[in-house]
Formats: C-alpha cells, structure tokens, sequence
C-alpha cells in the first residue's frame, strides 16, 4: 500500500470519525435545544396566563371586598335599596366576567343581589362556601369548586368573602360567579398540540378548568399526582411527569397566582418534544451520508440554525416588551394600569423622603358614571373614560406627573414635587378639563354634563419611615369620600403630614 494510498485511507478514516462525531454533538444540540425551547414556552405561556388570571382574580376580589366593606357601613341598613344597591355593587358592574354578586346574612339569606329582581327567599347556609366562611375567621378569598347552572347551562366558579361583624363575628358572606367560558376561550386560543393541554387549579388539587375541556374533569381531585405535589414545594417551576388524568408524560410548568389560591399549568406532550428534535436528527444524519456535500451541508445548516436562533431570540425580546408593556397599561385608555401606578406610588415616596420634597396625590371618580352606563351603554361609557383620561393628560404635563386609571371610573394624578397649593391647583384644573370636555351626562344633577369628584393630600414623608405610601393614598380616598358627600363634581383635601405639621384643610 502506497503512502498516497495511506494517507487517503487515514483521511478517509479521520473525516469518517470527525462526521460521527459532529452527527453526535449535533444531535445532542438539537435534542438541548429542543427542550430548552420547549420550557421557555412553557414559561412565557404560563407566565402570560397567570397575569391574566391574576388581574381577572384581582378585579373580582376588589368588588367583593368592595361589597363585603359598603354593606357593614354606619346607616347602610337604614338607607334605600337603590342606593344600598348602588354602593354594594358599585365595583362590581364593570367586573369581568361576573355573573352575579349576592350578600348573604349569617343565616345564609340573601340580603341583596347585583340582578333586580333576584332570588331573596332561597337559603344558601348549605353551600360549600358559606359553610368554609362560617367556620375559619380568614377574611381571605375563597375560591369554589365548578359549578353549572340549572337553567342557564354554564359553568363558572364562585369566589367569595367573608363578612364580619364589629366584633369580628360571622354576619355573612359576599360571593360572586364568574363565568368560566371567559377562561375557556382564553385557553383554546393557545396554539398548542393535540397532547399538550393547560390546568387551572385549586390549591388543594381541585381542577378548576382544563383545556382540552371535558366536563368530567372539572372539580376533579389531582392532589395525589406527581406533578401536583412538586407543584406544592415552590412558587413557580417546571417538572416532567405522568399526568393524573390521562397518564401521558408531559412538561408541566407551573405558576402559583400570588395571593390567591390558585395554580396555572400548561403541560407539553414530551412524546411531541422528542418528536421535534428526531425529526432534526434525522436531516443532521441525512447530511452526514452525503460525504461530498458534508462541510457545505453542516456550513449551511448552521447559517439557518444560528439565524433561526438569532430570529427566536428577537421574536422573545419582542413579545417580552409587549407583555411588559401590557402588564403595565390599561389597555381602553392607554394610561398607566394600577400595577404602574402603585409601583411608581412606592418609589416617589421613597424619593420624597430620601430628598425631602413634597408629594402631591389626586384621587379622581367620574360622578355617577353607572347611570351614565345605564343611559348610553358601555360602548358610550367607554368612550367617555377615554375622555376623561384626555383630560387628565392635558394637566398631567411636567415629566414625572402621573395620570393612571386605577379602576372602572376612577383615576388617580400623583404628582412629585408638589406642594399643597400646587396640588389644589391641578385638582382644580382636572375639574375644569373634564367639564370642558362637555360630554352630556342627563342624569348627573343639575351639571348636565361629565363631571368627577376628586379627593387629594399632600405629605413631606419623613426618612424614618413613620408613614407609608399606603397612608397617603388612604388619606386621598377619604378625601374622596367627603367631595362625594358634599355633592360632587368638587374636589376636597385630606389633613395629612406636611412639614411635620397635622393640619386640617375644608373642602376645596
């Protein structure tokens, strides 16, 4: 054998070892590459599931605890029922999803209900919830089991809450229903594969909903599967395992919703995930067999690998800026949301305390906006609160104000840097832009027109912590509540620390 000869064999024999070996190291990439896709979208999907939930959850519970408060007010009991009515379920009207809202007494009557004309003779001291309320003293939400309707056919889950008496005795209990099918379309839009599926769960291991849907599923107990019980030991996480209802293995991520006793899971097929990466293994090995176009082959392939990286990686960013941006704005008035505005509420405060400067809060409450709803619809009303944020951005001007819409019809306008006068000022300025807006409001008084009640305080807060951004706005709201009970369409001041001095200042 002639050297040449040799040689050619041991090329021959060096490039065969260098394809096996760049197939092998190709496979595993792709097979790590494959699964490290998979749980990121695991993540997002549920991460983005969460928020969801979790602001649907939240705005419930606001109207709950709404109710739960108005109906334990001084002279509540003596009052109409319209206007008892209209102070319970003032929050509740625009919370979506909910099919109704019942104030029950201790002895599971119902007081008042968000429907005219609703049920007052049936008893509900044999539910689950009621029985749950009666006997832990937790003023914590409570999330039921599905449950259908007898005569409307739907599905849906209460949440409910526990009213106390002065002397933190049971007097009841406030419950929703929330439709379940506001879930259930948010679920089936995901594009996921046929043996992917996603879960909502109750922290004891009922299923809530489940996607693909079966109504055997609903209320069914999973607290003794594998996946559930890593599910128990952290906040959020990912685990491969068999599923407790139909026993496919799959890539369960998992997220607690904070505060609430809930779970969110979306499961992909690991059957589907393995298919991913064998369907790539066999193009690596396909191009490894062609030994003439081998170099040109895995030259390209990775060009395509990297760009499609590089293209998965910008798609990411991309989706993360809009969920960011999302999370923080309200999606009818392009205003920040009430997750920006308590964020940013915190970090002001520490500023104002850090440098000593003053800081300046208005609470802002369109004046009977749910008779403004009852008249035009919520498609009029809609476009009423973007006017209203119009004009709180035509006063909201220096760089660091902030206009926020932190409920159905109320705003809020924090201002750094702004003394009392300053804020008295711009109170009186976003009365006068919203008046000038002049949007014909019949049933609001004598005004004829969109006006807002307006609560506002001003604080110096001290550096050694003795009151927190949680007492300023407190402080506004109760400002609020006396603009309301003076009449309306006026704004009033709070008596709050300003210079180290307690003042009390009348309505503006």
């Amino acid at each position: 054998m002639t050297r040449s000869l040799r040689m050619v064999f041991v090329g021959a024999a060096s490039l065969c070892v260098t394809i096996a070996v760049l197939i092998a190291a190709g496979i595993g990439e792709v097979r790590k590459d494959a699964w490290a896709f998979a749980e990121a979208e695991g993540r997002n999907l549920t991460a983005s599931l969460a928020r969801e939930i979790g602001r649907t959850v939240e705005s419930f519970d606001l109207s709950l605890q709404a109710a739960a408060e108005n109906a334990t007010l001084p002279g509540f009991a003596e009052a109409s029922p319209e206007m008892r009515r209209a102070v319970i379920f003032d929050r509740a009207a625009n919370a979506h999803g909910m099919r109704s809202v019942l104030v029950l007494d201790a002895e599971g009557r119902v007081v008042m209900s968000s429907r005219p004309g609703g049920s007052s003779t049936h008893r509900y001291a044999d539910r689950e919830y009621f029985r749950h309320h009666r006997q832990d003293p937790s003023p914590a939400l409570h999330v039921g089991t599905p449950l259908r309707g007898r005569s409307s056919g739907y599905w849906g889950i209460t949440f409910s809450r526990r009213i106390s008496g002065p002397e933190g005795e049971f007097a009841g209990v406030v419950v929703g229903l929330f439709d379940l099918a506001i879930w259930r379309e948010m679920f089936q839009a995901l594009e996921l594969t046929e043996r992917s599926t996603v879960t909502l769960l109750r922290n004891d291991g009922r299923v809530l909903l489940r996607t693909p849907f079966f109504e055997e599923d609903l209320g069914r107990d999973l607290r003794n599967g594998t996946a559930f019980q890593s599910m128990l030991r952290r906040p959020h996480g990912q685990v491969v395992a068999s599923a407790a209802i139909d026993g496919v293995e799959r890539l369960f991520t998992f997220q607690h919703i904070g505060g609430r006793p809930l779970i969110v899971t979306t499961a992909l097929s690991t059957g589907d995930v393995t298919q991913r990466w064998q369907h790539q293994t066999r193009l690596i090995v396909a191009a490894g067999v062609a030994a003439g176009l081998l170099l040109v082959t895995m030259a390209v392939a990775l060009a395509f690998e990297l760009r499609r990286r590089a293209g998965a990686e910008r798609a990411l960013v991309s989706a993360n800026d809009q969920l960011q941006h999302d999370a923080y704005t309200d999606p009818l008035t392009e205003l920040p949301n009430r997750r920006a505005f308590d964020h940013r509420l915190d970090e002001e405060w520490r500023r104002a305390a850090r440098d000593g400067t003053p800081l300046s809060l208005l609470v802002i409450d369109v004046d009977h906006f749910k008779r403004f709803n009852d008249a035009f619809g919520h498609p009029v009303g809609d476009e009423c609160l973007k006017r209203v944020a119009a004009a709180l951005r035509s006063v909201a001007r220096r760089p660091g104000d902030l206009a926020a819409r932190v409920g159905g019809e109320e705003f809020v306008l924090l201002m750094p840097d702004t003394d009392e006068d300053g804020g008295r000022h711009l109170a009186h300025r976003v009365g006068q832009a919203v008046r000038a807006a002049n949007v014909a409001h019949p049933t609001n008084g004598q005004h004829g027109i969109v006006t807002v009640s307006i609560g506002g305080t001003s604080a110096c807060p001290r550096p050694d912590g003795t009151e927190t951004a949680r007492d300023m706005l407190t402080a506004a709201d109760e400002a609020l509540y006396a603009a309301k009970a003076n009449g309306r369409a006026q704004a009033a001041w709070s008596p709050y620390v300003f210079a180290d001095e307690h003042r009390h200042v009348p309505a503006a």
